[in-house]
């Protein structure tokens, strides 16, 4: 989890912030890598990964399960109390809901002052808790490989990492929506362009359509130019043919093999 330090200080613009837990780029490449040949097969691992994460996630019991790993490093206890610390901040700044408190503008540091020495007790809590990911890490691959007998690292990072986020929602009173880019996206993925430079100039008493012709029928000529930059081409996969039934197949398939594994 994230690696906040100790003494947080007092930021009028920020308060009564609490950080959200955030990954690491090794446990964000663990979770979210795949290893398909092309790029489509990795955005259907992607879409299988996350039908098989919400499958679990929506299972009574392993909420059971989610629970006992967040008493672990007593995080109940520390969402409890945020969570009526920011209705009593709601409460003096006559906002209705706590989860309205990061939409209002700086007050007066006078009408909460007496908060503050709280809110840093309460962010060493949290914070301390965040430190503590290693152990929740530790536990859910436990049950990953012992109990679903699976060499799943990418299904330990996402259920440690969402024993935290939850738990972040639940005090802050909000539900985050993620939204992951596809590796179908060629903005993304696709190989950069070595550098190249096109230029455009119009001529004395050139008549508007004209220009506009001439600027289409050149842009077009440049863009046979365009070449991938060779440094980034070796590391891009090729695209592949995304279908839609392979996705629906892949939602189908991740949640049979989750009801074979959770009986």
């Amino acid at each position: 989890m994230s690696n906040h330090p100790a003494q947080h200080p007092y930021d009028p613009n920020r308060f009564p912030h609490f950080e959200s837990p955030y990954m690491s780029p090794r446990l964000y490449d663990v979770m979210y890598d795949a290893s398909g040949k092309t790029r489509a097969k990795n955005h259907l691992i992607m879409i299988a990964r996350d039908e098989f994460l919400l499958c679990w996630l929506s299972n009574e019991r392993m909420a059971v399960r989610l629970e006992g790993w967040r008493a672990s490093v007593g995080l109940p206890e520390i969402v409890n109390d945020i969570a009526d610390f920011l209705d009593r901040v709601a409460g003096r700044l006559g906002v209705p809901r706590r989860a309205d408190l990061g939409r209002i503008p700086c007050t007066p540091q006078a009408l909460f002052e007496d908060f503050i020495p709280e809110w840093c007790r309460l962010q060493d809590r949290l914070y301390t808790a965040y430190q503590r990911g290693r152990e929740v890490m530790d536990a859910t691959a436990v049950y990953v490989w012992n109990e679903l007998r699976q060499p799943w690292p990418w299904l330990a990072g996402r259920l440690a990492y969402h024993v935290f986020q939850q738990a972040w929602e639940r005090a802050m009173g909000i539900t985050l929506v993620h939204q992951m880019v596809s590796h179908l996206d060629d903005h993304i993925w696709g190989p950069w362009v070595q550098p190249f430079r096109f230029v455009f100039e119009t001529m004395p008493g050139e008549l508007l359509t004209k220009a506009r012709q001439r600027l289409m029928s050149e842009a077009h000529k440049a863009a046979r130019n365009l070449q991938p930059d060779d440094a980034t081409k070796s590391l891009s996969l090729p695209k592949g043919s995304p279908q839609k039934k392979q996705e629906d197949n892949a939602r189908r398939g991740a949640g049979w093999l989750y009801s074979e594994l959770i009986h």
